[in-house]
């Protein structure tokens, strides 16, 4: 099938034929790839924020929302970050750590929608959870 360009962007990432994936995810029929490119994108920030120290002196129990924009071209792009002001005062710079993470990030296969390659909206909801220890 050839694989065509729409001009067409930010749709929801639920409402694609064939949802955007990492190689590693490739060889999985339709409905894994979906719980394999969220697992596989988890991972992957997660491992890059587990590699600072952060040091808190109150415990952080809080979920963030990080919303990405997946582009027809592969490329994966942090939009915007939800909050509290809590966590953005306890942990300044989270932010641009995020921002460093999803740089890192590997170029993926974008999402489908009717044979056309589309740029897709993500929330992708991280656990904070940090104590004072």
């Amino acid at each position: 099938m050839e694989k065509k360009e729409d001009l067409r962007s930010g749709l929801d990432f639920t409402c694609v034929d064939t949802y955007p994936m990492f190689e590693s995810c490739k060889n999985f029929e339709e409905p894994e790839k979906r719980t394999c490119f969220k697992e596989e994108i988890r991972k992957r920030i997660a491992t890059s924020l587990t590699e600072i120290d952060f040091t808190v002196e109150d415990e952080i129990e809080e979920t963030i929302i990080v919303h990405l924009m997946i582009y027809k071209t592969g490329k994966i792009k942090l939009k915007t970050i939800q909050s509290s002001e809590e966590i953005h005062d306890i942990l300044p710079s989270l932010d641009s750590l995020l921002r460093v993470s999803v740089k890192k990030l590997p170029k993926i296969q974008p999402a489908m929608k009717k044979g056309f390659l589309v740029t897709t909206k993500y929330k992708l909801p991280i656990k904070i959870s940090l104590d004072n220890d």
